[in-house]
């Protein structure tokens, strides 16, 4: 047992996330000891000079790091945490004379560089950690994790500054002393796989950027970013200046209040992002905000020398770049075949802090000097902001060109990408291509994002064939898609479309999908006032067929939970009676039985269904029990399932839907052993008709730790289903590469090869 214990931990979650707390306590404390250094030793008048020669250092050392990295992450690690203990231990326990700089130009520049080291170092190593299919959700924990860690070094040092002056020193090494321990530990358990695969991109053919020109653009767009970053960070550095000079506190107990209430603030905004489950926005309105913002905040110091002004427009600085840019630049990237977004990336990181260091240096020349005043320096980082919009602009121009020009020779999973990239109105200029592109009959996960992209972009002239495709479409996921992207238009033409679309629905298809009623939702989310009163006259006028009647309760109980309107729970709950069927009687109970005034009469008729020998009526239990999170029924549905050797997708998927923990491999083995392909088919139906993805994942997960062997048939039945997996097959594919399974997989983007020679003509002609 003991000998597994230590090999479990390293490999879940929370070892990645001690990892990320370990970061951001190490970076705080490298981060701290140039601050002090640069503020209390070193005159702001050397300022540029630092930073010229930040440039040329970072610039080396960055080539040196990416040389090492590619070689052994195991060593780059060690490296720099051995080296931010040296630069430590050195700058507390040997002293100097006042008048000699060289000591504190040495700190200062080497802890500068190791601050950037660390982050590529910590990222490299937790890069390959992570699963999405494990944990949907662990990139915004490590996020947290990082962020707690900042707030827990600034907390400590602040603790034994006031009570442990003496032994304030002790505290830094720890997160690098045990990050390397633990970076070290994970190495030798880790599989062999893992730890022998090689950087195939570097070993590739050489990369020629010029047939990429809009990597230069990419490179020009971050420094300014980069450059706005530094001179928040300049105002900061002002700001703490003067309050050392007018205040008791020291220089490290303003920059660690100041870094614990950048962390809430940061935390704050994580927080409500992931409760109000906010999708991030294109990388276009990422950096837009941004620099909007950085313009606004550097404007309004033009009119004051307030410090605490400075600090709050670093604080806000910090924020931005947490919520809009980090999220941003990963948006750019993604829209990029993975070379180009892998060189780009190495372009960035080897070109943007020489570039923008340098022109640090000379902005804030001419203020340190003398020679202008501070109204002056913020006016010019103002104009600086809007010179960001301004290459904003151009570079969106330039990656959409690539992207449409290129689509087509892309894999599907590119393709997906490049149209999520083009889903902004400033590519109207495209929709005529993307329109060209649906018509070539894609594979469903491309059509989707295609679809998407022509819903973000509104152009009137895709509207007629959206409205056609919706109708030729055979899948209801894919009509999910085009009323989803056809909420964005704002016209009423769009409304009587939705309200006849929701009245054929309703009427023609009798049986109510999990996916269809998230295209009632869609629907009724606009148009709530003009469906009831047509929702009411055909639960009035069907009442012939009680399937429709059935549909018909359903979207008005969706509107009725939204609005809250108690007139529609009173007509719900007219029809809790046994003169109805098991279908109309349990769709009302779905949103009756937490009604603080109709809860009693829905317990009632599902105490009925509870207690019947009826094997439909236990499949309504075992329904109602799934769609409500009835746990204290987990051990009735699974009794149930059990009496039928678990061969009941619908209670396996009951059973999945509240989290029972054996369910995830029954519903896998289910899958995998399933003799009738009729049967796994609407396993699978059932299975990506659940809203949440993390349980999908987990089952999957399962079959990957369990059963690897399978995987190449998982993703055959995932590949041949009537439902769109495609995303989920990539995830699995990746998720298997990291585990060293060796995967094979189309990337076909049409659904008939032979259409593949025609659609480039037609595309570049239409763009």
């Amino acid at each position: 047992m003991k000998g597994r214990l230590l090999p479990t931990f390293f490999k879940s979650d929370f070892s990645s996330y001690m990892l990320c707390f370990f970061q951001g306590q190490s970076i705080y404390f490298l981060k701290l000891i140039s601050i002090v250094q640069l503020v209390n030793t070193l005159s702001l008048k050397a300022f540029p000079y630092l930073m010229l020669l930040q440039a040329i250092i970072a610039y080396i050392s960055i080539q040196l790091s990416h040389k090492l990295v590619t070689s052994s992450k195991l060593k780059f690690h060690i490296i720099t945490s051995a080296l931010s203990i040296l630069v430590l231990a050195i700058n507390y326990n040997l002293g100097h004379s006042p008048e000699d700089l060289t000591f504190p130009l040495f700190i200062f520049i080497l802890s500068s560089n190791l601050t950037t080291l660390s982050e590529i170092s910590y990222e490299g190593e937790i890069s390959q950690r992570i699963s999405v299919l494990k944990n949907p959700k662990i990139s915004t924990y490590l996020t947290f994790a990082k962020e707690v860690g900042v707030m827990a070094a600034a907390g400590m040092m602040l603790f034994f500054e006031k009570f442990f002056s003496q032994e304030t020193q002790m505290i830094v090494y720890l997160p690098f002393i045990l990050s390397s321990a633990f970076v070290v530990v994970s190495y030798f358990i880790q599989p062999a796989s893992a730890k022998n695969k090689v950087n195939i991109e570097a070993q590739k053919t050489p990369f020629d950027k010029f047939h990429f020109p809009f990597i230069n653009m990419i490179i020009v767009l971050i420094g300014i970013m980069f450059l706005i970053k530094n001179l928040q960070s300049f105002g900061v550095l002002l700001a703490m200046n003067l309050l050392k000079d007018n205040a008791e506190y020291s220089t490290s107990t303003i920059y660690s209040y100041l870094s614990i209430v950048e962390t809430v603030c940061i935390i704050s905004m994580l927080s409500f992002t992931a409760l109000m489950q906010k999708k991030a926005h294109s990388w276009s309105r990422g950096f837009n905000l941004y620099f909007i913002q950085q313009f606004t905040g550097m404007a309004s110091l033009v009119f004051t020398m307030n410090p605490f002004l400075f600090l709050g427009a670093g604080v806000l600085r910090k924020v931005s770049q947490r919520t809009f840019i980090e999220s941003a630049i990963t948006l750019l990237m993604s829209s990029f075949p993975q070379r180009v977004a892998v060189e780009a990336r190495i372009y960035v990181k080897k070109f943007v802090g020489l570039y923008s260091y340098v022109f640090l240096a000379l902005i804030t020349y001419p203020l340190t000097q003398g020679m202008i005043g501070q109204e002056v320096f913020w006016a010019l980082g103002s104009g600086i902001s809007l010179l960001g919009l301004f290459f904003r602009k151009k570079l969106f121009n330039q990656v959409t060109e690539y992207l449409v020009a290129n689509i087509v020779r892309s894999n599907i999973y590119d393709a997906y990408n490049a149209c999520l990239a083009l889903a902004h109105p400033e590519a109207k200029n495209h929709s005529t291509a993307l329109l060209s592109l649906l018509k070539s009959n894609p594979r469903p996960f491309l059509a989707k994002a295609i679809i998407h992209a022509l819903g973000e972009i509104s152009d009137p002239r895709s509207l007629p064939y959206l409205m056609k495709y919706f109708h030729e479409s055979k899948r209801e996921d894919m009509q999910l898609t085009v009323v989803q992207a056809l909420l964005k238009f704002k016209t009423h033409e769009v409304d009587l479309f939705l309200v006849q679309t929701l009245r054929r629905i309703i009427i023609e298809q009798v049986s109510l999908g999990q996916i269809r009623r998230s295209i009632f939702r869609a629907i009724t989310s606009r148009i709530n006032d003009i469906a009831i009163p047509s929702l009411l006259e055909i639960v009035q006028g069907q009442k012939n067929d009680q399937r429709i009647v059935a549909n018909a309760l359903f979207v008005l109980g969706e509107i009725a939970r939204e609005t809250r309107d108690p007139g529609l729970y009173k007509i719900l709950s007219q029809y809790l009676s046994d003169q109805y069927t098991r279908r109309v009687v349990t769709n009302v109970i779905v949103f009756l039985f937490d009604h603080p005034r109709y809860k009693q009469l829905a317990l009632e008729h599902f105490e009925v269904y509870l207690t019947s020998n009826d094997p439909n009526d236990r499949a309504a239990v075992a329904f109602l029990a799934g769609e409500l999170k009835m746990s204290s029924l987990i051990p009735y549905v699974y009794e149930n399932s059990k009496q039928v050797g678990h061969k009941n997708s619908t209670l396996l998927i009951s059973l999945l839907k509240q989290k029972y923990p054996e369910s995830y491999s029954l519903v896998a083995n289910y899958i995998l052993s399933s003799e009738s392909n009729e049967s796994r088919e609407t396993c699978l139906n059932q299975l990506s008709a659940i809203n949440q993805q993390q349980l999908r994942y987990k089952v999957y997960f399962h079959i990957l730790d369990n059963h690897p062997n399978e995987i190449p048939k998982l993703l055959e039945y995932l590949r041949n289903s009537e439902r769109d997996f495609d995303e989920d097959r990539r995830l699995i594919q990746q998720e298997a590469i990291r585990l060293g399974i060796e995967v094979e997989d189309d990337n076909q983007l049409f659904v008939e090869a032979e259409q593949v020679t025609k659609t480039p003509e037609r595309i570049k002609k239409s763009a």
